[in-house]
């Protein structure tokens, strides 16, 4: 919620994932994995792994990136921060990754593989339900090129394999999950992304519907763990195995054909396939996402400032919490409101040091630091009001918060009172930007207040459909 150092600092700060991402697949640590060479640092063997398809090595590093970058900026003068912050957090990141990352992430991987097939021995129903279930998750982590010695030697040694069989319905599940979504949602936007997603998972390309409807929405991705389960329990049941390895989706069809004829293999690819897309599509449609529909725009209530009307037909109206001046995000003096990541809103430069709610709502989040309120709307706006820039490092000392989380608030509220002066002696800059954080979930986030003037509390400065 809080970008914690200078923008130009948090550019190189953002790069740190990056830069160990390209380190761990830099060619000369390519070919030294594949001839199989043994490598130390210091004295220390480095155990290689193949890091070309895996995301969890990058989300270990980036999580002990940022442990190690607070605790730098914490220990270093202020004089030091700006050079040697990012140069030890990257090179102690970096030494870290390559000898515990590839270790832990090679023997998770064996030992994933190796319980696999020792669930699949004690009963392959019960490994086709869990790994049904599972696989997209493993996928996600790029835990599964563990699974593909195991499944390449079945093909190898007998000729078909019953592991990768079972993997299919996960595929299938997506292709639900995201069908789900495109046919309970009213929204242009979603349905936009929802549909092209369903297809290309039906192809055998789950990514559009797992990055782009499963994970940001949540509760699609676990129902097509749901739906992954029972298909890959029907397959496990059905005893169906793959002849070959290829393509997924309907690609993968072709490979439960036996050689000798169509037997119970392809039959069974058929009713998962088919089990998993509608129990996705139905768990999807009556639990997994509520659709934020469009509404017909209330009355603007009147908290004794001056407001205007409403456009019709809009869903939800932002009013001004702090008086002062309107400027878009793209002038705010940090990163990370200013390339709009945190997603769509306008900054008010403060002219009076109380701040109001926007809208009624609910109060869903407090930082710990005082320095930041979100509260999500009546019919689903969520939006962060964020008091000043790199002011977590103030410990709250400049807020005084008039509410609390969970706390329902009207139009006009006062939500905190600022002591400004404090935050610029401290040098900090006192830009507010407000955010409408779920702003993928919308149509459209239209500044409606003019820029670069003064506005009063209770203007009308966002229009939200």
């Amino acid at each position: 919620m809080s970008a914690s150092r200078p923008a130009g600092n948090l550019t190189a700060i953002r790069l740190f994932p990056a830069a160990i991402g390209a380190a761990l697949v830099y060619p000369s640590v390519i070919t030294a994995y594949n001839a199989g060479d043994s490598l130390t640092f210091a004295g220390i063997p480095v155990v290689l792994a193949s890091y070309t398809s895996s995301l969890f090595p990058i989300i270990l590093a980036a999580w002990v990136a940022a442990k190690l970058e607070k605790w730098f900026e914490r220990k270093l003068p202020a004089s030091l921060r700006l050079f040697f912050v990012p140069l030890f957090t990257i090179l102690v990141t970096g030494v870290l990754t390559f000898l515990l990352v590839g270790p832990v992430l090679t023997e998770a991987s064996s030992l994933l593989a190796d319980a696999t097939m020792w669930i699949y021995n004690l009963s392959p129903v019960i490994a086709g339900v869990v790994l049904g279930g599972l696989w997209q998750l493993i996928v996600i982590f790029g835990l599964h090129y563990a699974f593909i010695p195991v499944l390449i030697n079945n093909i190898t040694t007998l000729q078909y394999d019953p592991v990768n069989a079972i993997l299919s319905a996960s595929v299938f599940a997506q292709v639900g999950a995201a069908l789900g979504v495109f046919l309970k949602s009213r929204n242009a936007k979603v349905r936009s992304i929802a549909g092209p997603a369903a297809i290309s998972a039906f192809m055998g390309v789950t990514e559009p519907a797992i990055y782009g409807i499963s994970l940001p929405y949540k509760k699609p991705f676990v129902m097509a763990g749901i739906a992954g389960a029972v298909g890959g329990g029907i397959t496990a049941a059905m005893s169906a195995t793959m002849f070959g390895f290829g393509g997924g989706g309907i690609f993968a069809a072709p490979m439960f054909i036996n050689p000798a004829g169509l037997d119970n293999s392809f039959y069974a690819y058929v009713i998962a396939s088919a089990v998993a897309v509608v129990i996705a599509t139905v768990l999807t449609y009556l639990f997994g996402f509520k659709d934020k529909q469009e509404t017909p725009a209330a009355a603007p209530v009147s908290s004794g400032t001056s407001s205007t009307a409403p456009a019709a037909g809009t869903k939800t109206q932002v009013y001004n919490s702090i008086q002062g001046t309107i400027i878009p995000l793209s002038e705010v003096p940090d990163e990370a409101f200013a390339s709009g990541a945190m997603g769509s809103g306008y900054a008010v430069i403060p002219s009076d040091n109380k701040v109001y709610a926007p809208f009624d709502g609910t109060v869903v989040t407090v930082a710990n630091s005082k320095h930041a309120v979100a509260i999500v709307s009546e019919d689903g706006v969520e939006l962060l009001i964020h008091m000043g820039i790199n002011t977590v490092k103030l410990k709250g000392a400049p807020f005084e918060l008039k509410v609390q989380e969970n706390d329902a608030v009207k139009k006009g509220q006062l939500l905190a009172i600022v002591d400004w002066s404090m935050i610029r002696d401290n040098q900090f800059e006192v830009t507010t930007p407000v955010i409408v954080t779920n702003t993928a979930e919308h149509e459209s986030v239209e500044l409606k207040a003019d820029r670069s003037r003064e506005a009063k509390t209770g203007e009308l400065v966002l229009s939200i459909r």
